[in-house]
């Protein structure tokens, strides 16, 4: 018997989940409601730009438990949606007739 004392190891931390990346896929989700029923221009344009920006930030700082615990399985599926989302929103923003 040993009289040293082994210390407990931390509780392995989960992945980073679906929950990571559902933020940013619902502040994305009103640029294309708006696209669907007005046709874009002038104060819609503003309003587009507010939420595709607010949307970049908030993906941006999802990377962070993303790097940290990793993403996995269905979880990459879903950030890799929250991805193209971003991008499809930036294509039409800066290539799409007004």
């Amino acid at each position: 018997m040993s009289d040293t004392r082994s210390t407990p190891r931390p509780a392995p931390r989960p992945a980073a989940g679906r929950a990571t990346w559902s933020l940013p896929l619902l502040v994305l989700t009103p640029p294309a409601v708006i696209r669907l029923a007005a046709e874009p221009s002038g104060g819609w344009l503003v309003a587009l730009w507010v939420f595709w920006a607010v949307g970049a930030v908030l993906v941006a700082a999802e990377w962070r438990p993303a790097a940290r615990h990793g993403v996995r399985g269905r979880d990459l599926i879903t950030c890799l949606i929250a991805h193209a989302v971003l991008v499809w929103h930036l294509v039409l923003l800066l290539f799409v007739q007004r």
